[in-house]
């Protein structure tokens, strides 16, 4: 999954995540994973022992803030990234982490023309710096950067020819902002295929 989202094949580690997640659900013991698995036949998982693995379960978690929502945060900086990865049929996202013990909420949602991130911050000692990246399906991409304050919320609009950022109601400036074309890296990785799952 790592891998595959870094190569904009979310299409197939999606495949692989919802795998995970129907076994977690329904098979063995409910709610856990084990530490790997064995695939006897194409679109099969077979548990390995030991059959639950604290270490396998946070992976899975990792890999959904990490993978999908693209979270990283430097907290001594307090730099908060937001450059997530949706795989296809996920097209909205609304996640709470904590730095330290001061919660981020986060809200992606991808809509045909526009689609727009929001971001809302606890109350921090100082503002936090917010970078942001919006890859489209057509591979390109806006990337920017702006202030968060204390307790606020910011929401940035991705177009195809503009990226808006607000505050509340009022359109404020970015301190950063590129349209970058050709951004993903999708067409490098077109012959990897995972039985059963789309192209």
């Amino acid at each position: 999954t790592y891998a595959l989202s870094r190569s904009d094949r979310q299409d197939l580690a999606g495949v692989i995540t919802q795998n995970l997640a129907r076994h977690a659900l329904e098979e063995g013991m409910v709610g856990a994973l084990p530490a790997g698995f064995n695939v006897p036949a194409p679109g099969a998982l077979q548990a390995e022992p030991p059959f639950v693995s604290l270490s396998g379960m946070a992976e899975f978690v990792r890999l959904v803030y990490q993978d999908y929502l693209g979270v990283r945060i430097d907290a001594p900086s307090l730099v908060i990234r937001f450059e997530p990865k949706l795989p296809p049929g996920l097209d909205s996202a609304d996640f709470t982490l904590s730095v330290g013990n001061i919660p981020v909420r986060g809200i992606y949602v991808r809509g045909k023309e526009t689609s727009r991130m929001t971001i809302a911050v606890g109350d921090f000692p100082r503002a936090a710096k917010w970078r942001f990246l919006w890859r489209f399906e057509d591979g390109n991409g806006w990337m920017g950067a702006a202030r968060v304050s204390p307790g606020g919320t910011l929401t940035a609009v991705f177009g195809p020819e503009e990226l808006l950022l607000y505050s509340g109601d009022e359109e404020v400036q970015p301190e950063e902002k590129w349209f970058i074309r050709g951004l993903s890296r999708r067409s490098s990785f077109t012959d990897l295929a995972i039985p059963g799952a789309a192209r």
